[in-house]
């Protein structure tokens, strides 16, 4: 890269060299050649022999044309030396006019090239700057001064990126507050039908009370019931809000996957027994995750498919190996997920299920137990039903235990 940038250089230089020469060669020729023309000698001569007249007709200032002869005789050896040596003269004075242009073109190269050179370092200088203010870094800083592109660069990339700190402050403040006002429209949705169906039936208590005299046992027993059950409501409601919040890190153990999800489909299907859950194994995979955290992930899963099927679907859940990673696709057979809402399923409070049926946290408590695994949980493309993919690195360990 440097010889083609050097070559033309060097090309350029000669270049300018040899039209300098050629340039001043002709110019002082034409001097040397005006200055030993034949016309000036018979000049030079034709004076003199007027100076040698006068000073017959004028005894009396003889002295003064004796000096103006003999300044005129010298000029005339001069000239005849210059006649005699204008070669060697030229050339001397060629090649010096010759050296004081080349060695200014060299010096003005070099400090050229020392000045590109400085500026490239200064612009070097700012790729750190322009890749943390592409990673939203906050501790940016350049500290270059000057008034040339670097530093004018430099002082655009430190507008930038206060002005970049603002807008993202701006919208970190507007994101944050529409996620706690979105959480608490949830929140009160949430607790209002269970605390509305409470109060109503607290207060028509008293009515049944005196209208049923004879039934007052059983209408205290149905009163409870409903009470209970709403109350039940609020209690899953801040569980499920407790569990969000107080999420930990996994704490992993090696772990035959293949075992671990044949024995949940047997075990889950006992507290759901209308809900059909199919295992097929086509790879052995090996994995180091939290079981009970990967267990809760299942659970999820299956109590949304039970819900979407009105608790009588089925699920299945097929587990393989694909590019180095352990998978488990979970599909059941329910109306799917409404596709404009993609992967905003993931996100808190974003759910598909009525007001006081689910919070929308499932999901998101899902992904992110699976993201701590160092996995994903993605939802999946299928023609019916809704499908989601787990995906778990696979565990070099060749030790396994049961789930």
């Amino acid at each position: 890269m440097k010889s083609v940038t050097v070559l033309p250089l060097l090309v350029m230089i000669a270049a300018a060299i040899l039209l300098f020469r050629g340039f001043q060669h002709e110019l002082s020729r034409v001097l040397v050649d005006l200055a030993t023309h034949p016309d000036i000698q018979d000049a030079l001569t034709q004076s003199g022999e007027d100076l040698r007249t006068l000073a017959r007709l004028d005894p009396e200032n003889q002295g003064i044309y004796r000096a103006r002869f003999d300044d005129l005789q010298e000029t005339r050896q001069n000239l005849e030396i210059l006649s005699q040596s204008s070669p060697d003269l030229l050339s001397r004075y060629e090649w010096f006019l010759g050296f004081i242009f080349a060695a200014t073109l060299i010096l003005f190269i070099v400090a050229s090239i020392y000045t590109r050179r400085r500026q490239d370092r200064r612009l070097a200088s700012l790729e750190q700057p322009l890749a943390d203010l592409a990673a939203g870094s906050r501790g940016l800083s350049v500290n270059l001064k000057g008034r040339d592109m670097a530093a004018r660069m430099g002082r655009m990339i430190t507008r930038a990126h206060q002005l970049f700190v603002r807008q993202r402050n701006k919208l970190s403040y507007l994101e944050n507050l529409s996620g706690w006002q979105e959480a608490a429209r949830r929140h009160a949705h949430e607790m209002r039908t269970p605390l509305t169906s409470i109060r109503l039936e607290v207060e028509g208590l008293p009515r049944l009370l005196k209208r049923d005299t004879n039934r007052q046992e059983e209408v205290l027993a149905q009163f409870s019931a409903g009470v209970i059950a709403d109350i039940g409501k609020l209690v899953s409601f801040t569980e499920a809000f407790t569990s969000f919040a107080r999420l930990g890190a996994p704490r992993k153990e090696p772990l035959d996957l293949s075992r671990f999800v044949e024995d949940f489909c047997r075990l889950f299907a006992e507290f759901r027994p209308n809900l059909v859950l199919e295992a097929r194994i086509h790879d052995r995979a090996s994995v180091s995750a939290d079981k009970g955290m990967l267990r809760q992930v299942l659970v999820n899963l299956c109590d949304n498919s039970a819900t979407a099927t009105g608790d009588s679907g089925r699920v299945v859940f097929t587990v393989s190996l694909e590019q180095g990673l352990a998978m488990i696709r979970v599909q059941d057979d329910g109306p799917g997920i409404d596709p404009k809402l993609g992967e905003r399923i993931f996100e808190p409070y974003v759910t598909t299920s009525k007001v006081g049926e689910g919070m929308g946290l499932g999901l998101p408590i899902s992904r992110k137990i699976m993201l701590e695994h160092d996995g994903d949980l993605a939802l999946a493309p299928t023609d019916t039903g809704a499908c989601f993919l787990l995906t778990l690195p696979v565990s070099a360990s060749p030790e396994v235990v049961a789930s």
